[in-house]
């Protein structure tokens, strides 16, 4: 009889766990050196900032922000994949890091931050566990899906139109405004 290998995943209270508690702290100190990198290619090799998307998933999301306010210059884009709650309440990633950022929320309110922060902020299936094919105690599982939706069409060259966003202000006239965001590399102007 063959031995049998069963591997568990659990999920784990990250306010009680020292070993995310020490990668948070130092996220400030990775970003600089990121930031330092990238000041590097700009000024040594002449890369444009504006040719330069940052993408981070968890601290690694606000490792890219913290990076992106480091620059000499702003940067096009910063995609932040399930930027990480605990430890991020007030100084996260934010609209403010590059000329536009763009955030995927899967875990929102649980592990990963709740509340808009980008210029744009994309909650499929309301951002919140489970997410459709996962079972709410796999995490990564559910995080996974997304990630793995955002590269394949972000590196697609195909952009299909995916969320159509309408504002109605009424005042003394009625202005309907729409917006449509297209799936793929460049959904800002």
């Amino acid at each position: 009889m063959a031995p049998k290998l069963v591997l568990k995943r659990r999920v784990f209270n990250s306010q009680q766990n020292i070993v995310y508690l020490i990668p948070a702290r130092d996220t400030p100190c990775v970003a600089e050196e990121y930031a330092n990198f990238i000041n590097n290619l700009i000024e040594k090799f002449n890369v444009n900032p504006k040719d330069i998307h940052l993408i981070g998933h968890s601290l690694g999301a606000h490792i890219s922000g913290f990076a992106g306010r480091k620059l000499n210059q702003k940067i096009s884009r910063i995609t932040g994949l399930d930027p990480a709650s605990v430890g991020f309440l007030t100084n996260h990633i934010n609209k403010n890091d590059a000329d536009f950022v763009d955030i995927i929320h899967t875990t929102a309110g649980l592990i990963g931050i709740q509340q808009p922060i980008g210029h744009a902020d994309f909650y499929p299936n309301g951002g919140i566990l489970p997410q459709p094919g996962c079972s709410f105690f796999s995490v990564s599982n559910n995080r996974d899906i997304y990630h793995m939706f955002f590269l394949q069409t972000s590196l697609s060259l195909l952009h299909t139109h995916t969320h159509t966003h309408t504002h109605t202000h009424t005042h003394t006239h009625t202005h309907t405004h729409t917006h449509t965001i297209t799936r793929g590399d460049q959904p800002y102007p």
